[in-house]
């Protein structure tokens, strides 16, 4: 199990009055001999990302990785605005980050922000599509439509740091993978239920209905904002949330997207083993249970699995669970269809 207890953090009590300790001295742990005990509780929590595909890179993309999660922890944290980047074509885009790439390629320094994406659910901020703003010799990531101001990205981080205490601090005393596993997908069982407004906008907008025309649109649907705030997401809100959620209680979690992108689910580390798992399905037509055809299973399984017999709401369009370039080609190999405890 990753127990990579690096931060401490402080959630109140008093989850109204927005106010989150952790956002004073991340160099630090905080000290909790100094906390007032009647309206704090202090959680010592794990990072909330992935060192699975950072540990596959070369040093140089180790640097610039490095790079990235600094200066994203020091935004997501710190109290500057968006930075405004103007492209050679007049465009103007909202960034954040000013990254030194050394001796990387533009398309290596793409390929990093990818797998940067890919681990670190916890910046919800970034564009997961665009990613990374590349001219001029300048480099920095694209934040995501919406988040135009520190004001707004500290309200959703706020509620994030607040609900995420209060789940850590609900486990505390679970000290085993597969519990902690369950604990985690059925926080988001309760908590979650699927945007098929937003899933039925993305339907109409790819087979053309104009725009003006479509349903309205969840911009947060496809990360953790979409379900500590608004509780309604889509495969990829599921999927990060489940990512984040596994990764700050201590399991090492991957986001995984389809070769096409059409779905996303997570591979989860238990005990010395991956295995495959999808929130979403689970959550519109699965079996919330260890037992699940969709829960805990090899790859080949899962795969197998993949039917239009599902109550899935994309089922019959697509077989969603064929593994895209990049898992394919990091791996891990997920090849048990049983937790086995050591």
């Amino acid at each position: 199990m990753k127990r990579k207890k690096s931060l401490i953090i402080a959630s109140v009590i008093t989850v109204l009055s927005g106010c989150t300790s952790v956002n004073e001295g991340m160099d630090d742990k905080v000290n909790v001999e100094t906390m007032d005990p009647s309206n704090t509780t202090a959680l010592e929590i794990n990072e909330a990302d992935s060192d699975y595909i950072y540990d596959q890179l070369s040093e140089d993309e180790k640097d610039l990785f490095d790079q990235m999660r600094e200066q994203c922890e020091q935004f997501y944290y710190g109290n500057e605005e968006p930075d405004t980047r103007k492209s050679v074509s007049g465009l103007e885009f909202l960034c954040c980050g000013d990254f030194d790439k050394g001796n990387l390629s533009n398309y290596e320094v793409e390929a990093v922000a990818q797998y940067f994406c890919l681990s670190c659910p916890k910046y919800f901020f970034l564009d997961q599509t665009q990613r990374m703003f590349m001219e001029n010799g300048e480099y920095a990531f694209i934040l995501k439509k919406g988040y135009d101001s520190r004001e707004v990205i500290n309200t959703y981080r706020d509620q994030i740091e607040s609900k995420t205490g209060e789940w850590l601090e609900s486990i505390q005393d679970l000290d085993d993978d597969l519990l902690i596993e369950k604990a985690a997908y059925e926080y988001i069982m309760e908590n979650a239920e699927y945007d098929f407004d937003t899933f039925n906008t993305m339907f109409q907008y790819t087979n053309g209905v104009p725009v003006e025309e479509v349903n309205p649109y969840n911009e947060n649907c496809q990360n953790i904002v979409g379900f500590f705030m608004d509780g309604k997401v889509v495969c990829g809100g599921y999927a990060r949330t489940m990512q984040y959620l596994c990764n700050v209680a201590g399991l090492d979690s991957l986001y995984i997207e389809s070769g096409r992108r059409e779905h996303a689910w997570n591979m989860v580390k238990l005990y010395d083993d991956w295995y495959c798992i999808d929130v979403t399905w689970m959550d519109t037509g699965g079996d919330a249970t260890p037992e699940s055809k969709i829960v805990n299973k090899s790859y080949e399984t899962f795969r197998s699995n993949d039917d239009t017999s599902t109550n899935d709401p994309m089922s019959g369009m697509f077989r969603y669970h064929a593994l895209g370039g990049l898992i394919q080609k990091m791996g891990p190999k997920c090849v048990k269809d049983t937790v086995e405890k050591p």
